[in-house]
């Protein structure tokens, strides 16, 4: 069975067929029928977007476009169409890879005001964001280490920063997720489809007090 055929049938015996009928439109709509055949997070007409839940990214592309562009400098833990995608929000993005497909792929299309690096190892991932002279308004945990990139994220965030975590709704990620509310960071979690895959997941937005989204 191919794999349309299998999401299809997921999906009829949640929604019924008059549903089901809404729901592709919404998959069009949104750009997921693309994103499952390009196998790249995209939107309808092809720009590239965050592999996050839907429901984060359209959060997001709201309040960033209420942002000063100068005010925002990002860095992203894993590499890939988010960082096409924050670089269009963004004075600086700052992305580190250790996946050599996605690493060629990123360096292709990279922009002017992307710096971009390649770390093997886990030492090498994380002291990419230490080495760093400056804290970030927005730190992005979508690659690997992820519970380590967490602890030390905090560390480089701004005071008005914000952490975004993706598949949150990983049981690996529980216990870090609440080590930062007793911390306090306050979540919001946006469960939803997204880019890609079959099945919805999990994005957080973790924030303090006085934040740049002004939550």
């Amino acid at each position: 069975m191919s794999y349309m055929k299998k999401i299809s049938s997921y999906w009829f015996t949640k929604f019924g067929l008059e549903q089901l009928s809404v729901f592709y439109g919404y998959l069009k709509k949104s750009g997921w029928r693309r994103s499952v055949f390009s196998h790249k997070p995209v939107d309808q007409v092809g720009e590239p977007i965050p592999w996050y839940c839907y429901a984060a990214i359209y959060f997001l592309d709201q309040r960033l476009n209420q942002i000063d562009k100068c005010d925002i400098r990002v860095f992203e833990f894993g590499s890939g169409n988010s960082t096409l995608w924050w670089s269009k929000y963004a004075s600086s993005v700052i992305s580190v890879e250790d996946n050599n497909e996605w690493y060629s792929y990123v360096l292709k299309h990279k922009p002017m005001n992307v710096t971009y690096k390649f770390a093997e190892g886990e030492h090498d991932y994380l002291e990419s964001l230490l080495s760093e002279k400056s804290n970030f308004s927005f730190i992005v945990v979508d690659g690997t280490y992820r519970e380590a990139c967490v602890t030390e994220a905090v560390k480089k965030l701004t005071d008005d920063g914000v952490l975004i975590i993706d598949n949150s709704d990983w049981d690996s990620l529980q216990e870090t997720l609440i080590q930062l509310e007793q911390n306090g960071f306050r979540r919001i979690e946006f469960y939803s489809l997204g880019p890609v895959n079959g099945h919805p997941w999990g994005t957080s937005i973790l924030y303090r007090d006085n934040n740049i989204l002004k939550l």
